[in-house]
């Protein structure tokens, strides 16, 4: 059995259907709702929107490898995505994206280092976080930003790291400086426990 979830605009109309099963009871939906924090908020957020199509690219690359993925935010604003298979393994950093809130006093990392090496680094000085998920889920919240198209795309890491808050952040139409607060999109993605 399926839900099958409908939204209708001007130009665009958006399906996702969901698998459901027999209900929850009221205790269950109690727990549900007393683990999901929604004002769960990472301590920064990059801004991975200038490379998209970037990651897209690589994603498609590393699901066929493994169904899940390493995903590592840093406070330089570097994106580490890593995935490992059977007698393989494929990485990817992509560099000197912006940082918000903007980190001030950090010690630049060794860019002449390899990228596994900088994310240990960073790792070890506690200026990157890093936690598994499902590919998939970030595919499809790639692919959610390829129709709505928002200015920035905003990752973090909440601070318990058991969820990767994602905010799509738009323009205000009336003017081209000021970010439209009527509108939000955001998805918190669990994370996958060892």
């Amino acid at each position: 059995t399926i839900l099958r979830c409908t939204a209708r605009g001007d130009n665009i109309s958006l399906v996702q259907e969901v698998p459901i099963s027999k209900p929850c009871t009221a205790q269950a939906v109690d727990e549900l709702v007393a683990a999901k924090d929604p004002t769960a908020m990472g301590a920064y957020y990059v801004d991975v929107q200038p490379c998209t199509g970037m990651l897209q690219s690589m994603l498609d690359k590393m699901k066929s490898i493994n169904d899940s993925i390493m995903l590592a935010l840093s406070e330089h604003g570097d994106v580490h995505l890593h995935v490992t298979g059977l007698n393989v393994m494929l990485a990817s950093q992509i560099r000197d994206l912006k940082v918000y809130p903007p980190r001030e006093g950090l010690q630049a990392p060794d860019r002449t280092a390899p990228a596994e090496q900088q994310l240990q680094d960073a790792l070890d000085a506690r200026s990157a976080v890093a936690v598994n998920l499902p590919i998939k889920h970030i595919a499809r919240t790639l692919a959610a930003e390829a129709i709505t198209q928002p200015s920035q795309l905003l990752f973090g890491i909440v601070d318990d790291q058991s969820l990767v808050h994602i905010m799509f952040v738009y323009r205000d139409a009336s003017t081209d400086q000021m970010y439209d607060d009527s509108l939000s999109l955001g998805f918190m993605l669990p994370v996958q426990v060892d």
